[in-house]
């Protein structure tokens, strides 16, 4: 079979079954496994989460990581402020409590 046929019939593959495997595919076109990654590699795909997926992100892809990224980081921001925040007033009312007990302690021993 020419190499020609070869990389369309493999691009068919991938494009008909992102899930295809090379094994699958060298086994079913009977040429190398390398030649199957050599193709892989030229197209820019990448094998991610089980899918062939190309390799560079396309820059709309890009942009919503990007924002992705930038919105979990705010959200991570709040979450540690709020723990902080929750921090400060336990605190501030363990410090009231212990600041009231001795006196409710003098009130009840002399009464």
């Amino acid at each position: 079979m020419p190499v020609v046929e070869n990389v369309v019939k493999i691009t068919e593959m991938i494009e008909v079954d992102r899930h295809v495997s090379s094994r699958s595919i060298f086994q079913e076109l009977k040429v190398d496994h390398e030649t199957v990654l050599n193709h892989f590699h030229k197209t820019g795909l990448k094998k991610k989460l089980d899918v062939w997926m190309p390799y560079q992100l396309t820059q709309k892809a890009q942009n919503q990581a990007v924002f992705a990224r930038r919105r979990n980081e705010l959200k991570l921001k709040q979450k540690l402020l709020d723990i902080r925040a929750e921090l400060e007033r336990e605190r501030r009312t363990r410090e009231v409590r212990e600041q009231a007990l001795p006196s409710e302690y003098h009130r009840q021993t002399y009464l």
